[in-house]
């Protein structure tokens, strides 16, 4: 279930980062929040060596 949700965070962060409405105070939260879920999932396929299709970068605000 967090694997599914840790998934659907990235789609929405990615898609809030690629959609160019966001201010520059959200554009950072949306950046930082995005690498923490990025760098927990990478944590996790290490850990239970899972590996998930690649995500997409962002397009920069």
């Amino acid at each position: 279930m967090q694997d599914f949700i840790r998934r659907k965070n990235i789609e929405n962060l990615t898609k809030q980062l690629a959609g160019g409405r966001l201010d520059a105070g959200q554009c950072r939260y949306a950046e930082k929040r995005l690498a923490e879920e990025l760098a927990t999932e990478k944590a996790d396929e290490l850990t239970n060596a899972r590996a998930h299709k690649p995500v997409p970068d962002p397009a920069p605000c």
